[in-house]
């Protein structure tokens, strides 16, 4: 059973994201929706507002039997920003984001990963755009990385491109380093994160993204030659990692050949692909004829291409369209929508970045048991404030 401090921090969690997702809301209005004492809202509120988090705007209109006018509420956009990477073999993506999730800033470069462990990348890379980003409060970092991501632990599971073949744990030593909350999530999760804040008030129950990336080939490196597929799953409006944090992995079922790629097309067809337009669209089939399975089986509806992959929206559709019909037993179609991110290539790094802003804006969950590394709602505001008074030596 939840103690009388958690049930408050519930209580203020859900005031807090009740004014994310409803900007102009009253307090009045919020102790109706959650069905909270008028007195425990107003409390609620005004220590929002004493953090800095949360703003009263002008006055609204008294009811028709009079008496005192609502105050409207929103967030404060001007508490802080936070930055979301991507980080591949070659280049990073770097997005910051304020509070409503709009892009503040945005920065693309090339970065070696040779002989480097990853938290010096991440490092080196805040020390390349600090100078760009040094004028907003920063209140966290979110990293988007190919593989198995455990981001509850902080720790990079398996990642083949990155040559990591055993548990790192980069949240523990990132503490030591970075003076801020900060995060690791899988890239195909992270663009699943972006499209739920995208759409924050029109969220989509479930979901399939398809993120694709075209890789240079380099012999020393161990992955997936040519180009890279993950997914990101979303199941009731939440992004699903699964038991072992490896939701969304992708090896194709053609696939029974010893070879590095994801594919049953061998590595030497793989080899630069995106020149190759028939070998190109071999692969979209087959990976069609695999996700079609998955759609039709989990009667998914919605159905998203990010990354590189983009640019050949309308030749995966009419792939994936025939194939679903082709996987399907009844005369009536499933009813299902097919579009690319919002974001183009920072879809990753923004979605990165989304990661935290929703689950500063969550709810935490109704227990007692240590938070294993994210935390939520208003328990990863204290964090952030209590890092805050850290930087400022107070």
């Amino acid at each position: 059973m939840a103690t009388q401090s958690k049930l408050n921090k519930i209580n203020a969690s859900q005031a807090l994201r009740s004014i994310w997702l409803n900007k102009g809301i009253s307090r009045i209005r919020i102790a109706e929706m959650l069905q909270m004492d008028k007195s425990t809202v107003t409390k609620i509120v005004s220590s929002l507002i004493d953090l800095g988090i949360v703003q009263a705007l002008d006055e609204g209109t008294a009811s028709p039997r009079g008496g005192r006018k609502p105050v409207p509420l929103c967030i404060n956009i001007n508490y802080g920003s936070i930055l979301g990477m991507e980080i591949q073999t070659e280049t990073f993506n770097a997005v910051l984001i304020n509070l409503q999730g709009e892009i503040i800033f945005s920065y693309k470069d090339k970065i070696n990963f040779d002989e480097k462990e990853l938290i010096d990348i991440v490092n080196e890379i805040l020390q390349i755009i600090d100078p760009f980003i040094k004028s907003f409060n920063l209140l966290g970092i979110v990293v988007g990385l190919c593989g198995i991501i455990n981001s509850e632990e902080g720790i990079v599971e398996k990642s083949n491109p990155m040559s990591i073949s055993e548990s790192y744990p980069f949240q523990n030593l990132a503490k030591a380093k970075i003076s801020v909350p900060i995060y690791i999530e899988n890239d195909a999760n992270c663009c699943c994160w972006g499209e739920l804040t995208t759409n924050k008030c029109n969220r989509p129950d479930n979901m399939l993204y398809m993120l694709g990336q075209f890789r240079e080939v380099e012999n020393h490196h161990n992955f997936y030659s040519g180009i890279g597929i993950g997914f990101g799953i979303v199941v009731n409006g939440k992004v699903y990692s699964g038991p072992e944090h490896s939701a969304g992995e992708f090896k194709s079922i053609f696939s029974d050949a010893p070879s590095i790629s994801q594919f049953s097309l061998p590595d030497e067809k793989i080899e630069n692909i995106q020149t190759k337009p028939e070998d190109l669209t071999d692969l979209f089939r087959e990976l069609a004829r695999n996700i079609s399975l998955i759609i039709n089986f989990f009667n998914i509806n919605h159905i998203v291409i990010g990354g590189e992959i983009e640019q050949y929206k309308e030749e995966i559709e009419v792939l994936l369209t025939h194939e679903i019909r082709n996987n399907w037993s009844y005369p009536d179609q499933m009813s299902y929508s097919i579009n690319c991110s919002n974001q183009g290539e920072q879809a990753v790094a923004y979605g990165a970045a989304c990661m935290f802003l929703e689950n500063l804006f969550s709810v935490p969950e109704m227990n007692n048991r240590p938070e294993k590394g994210i935390r939520k709602g208003i328990e990863l505001l204290e964090a952030i404030e209590e890092a805050k008074l850290i930087r400022t030596g107070i």
